[in-house]
């Protein structure tokens, strides 16, 4: 037994807690730093993706295998909604035949993590450094986006995507989907059909396979679907993840306008007496150096016609030499 040479107490050894680097998900961890699979801050990707993006036919796109940690993307899987489920709703009409989840406020805890990665500042920034396109704009609410699934029959005619936010009035920019589909075989169809709207054909299309996401430009040059009924063996389906993200087109517009705080004494200032604003900038020279703000309150006093003849008088006498 150790014993003590005197009666100060043991020193006390505390740690501060780590932060935690990983999420449970139904008993399954998740290692934050690695739900994405590539690293997206890399300057060396980037170069090489916003050329691809860049020089992409029949649109500007690209598209991305492995990005995301096949664990989580196992997970979202299992959070699809029966086939019979209420979250689902059911769009049919003479173009589509397709179900969409209902809310964002519905999603399982693994789609959750999805979203508010793809949402985050990081994958925000990426996606920019990509396009070119700055001030990308998130939407929580995954209008048009969420969980999508198509069954044996359902099919997508060729279309472009809405242009703005039917709440915001945001402008559409950017689609990015990631896909499900374990073992996907072409046969099946469902491959996602980029086309050249002024030739009206196909100029390229890609495979739904599990863990491979696209990118392209929302313009009114993309047209892309799946418009050949689906035919997957029974139980598979073709499933995906689908956002979209916003540019104010109006900002241009509103800088013009645009100042920075507005401070409740500045408010009226110009409608208040001569001994008002006198008063104020005395009480402002408390805080400064005397001898270095008789001239600031010289001016705070006079009228800005008068001080700058005052100026140029001043000026002239000293040889034009700036003060």
């Amino acid at each position: 037994m150790p014993v003590l040479l005197d009666d100060s107490p043991a020193p006390v050894v505390t740690t501060k807690p780590s932060e935690p680097d990983h999420v449970f998900v139904r008993g399954r961890r998740l290692h934050l730093d690695e739900l994405l699979a590539l690293d997206v801050t890399s300057p060396e990707l980037i170069a090489v993706q916003r050329a691809a993006f860049r020089d992409a036919k029949p649109f500007e796109h690209i598209v991305i295998d492995g990005l995301f940690d096949g664990h989580l993307l196992s997970l979202i899987e299992e959070e699809f909604p029966a086939p019979n489920a209420q979250r689902w709703r059911n769009v049919a009409g003479p173009y589509e035949s397709t179900y969409r989840s209902n809310s964002a406020a519905n999603l399982g805890p693994a789609a959750q993590i999805y979203f508010n990665l793809i949402n985050s500042n990081l994958f925000v920034r990426y996606l920019s450094a990509i396009t070119g396109i700055a001030d990308l704009i998130t939407d929580h609410t995954l209008l048009g986006g969420g969980l999508h699934e198509s069954r044996a029959g359902n099919w997508f005619a060729v279309h472009r995507d809405f242009n703005f936010h039917h709440r915001t009035m945001l402008a559409n920019t950017l689609v990015f989907l990631t896909y499900l589909n374990r073992d996907w075989k072409p046969e099946y169809s469902g491959a996602l059909e980029l086309w050249d709207c002024e030739r009206n054909q196909k100029v390229t299309e890609v495979e739904p396979v599990f863990g491979r996401s696209i990118l392209f430009r929302h313009s009114d040059r993309s047209f892309h679907g799946h418009p050949a009924p689906l035919r997957p063996p029974p139980g598979q389906s073709r499933r995906s993840l689908g956002a979209y993200y916003y540019v104010n087109d109006l900002a241009r517009h509103r800088r013009l306008s645009w100042r920075s705080s507005l401070f409740l004494d500045e408010l009226g200032d110009s409608n208040r007496s001569s001994w008002t604003r006198a008063r104020n900038k005395f009480a402002q020279l408390r805080a400064r150096d005397a001898l270095g703000n008789i001239k600031y309150l010289a001016r705070g006093m006079t009228p800005p016609l008068l001080w700058s003849a005052a100026r140029s008088v001043y000026n002239a006498v000293r040889g034009n030499q700036p003060d």
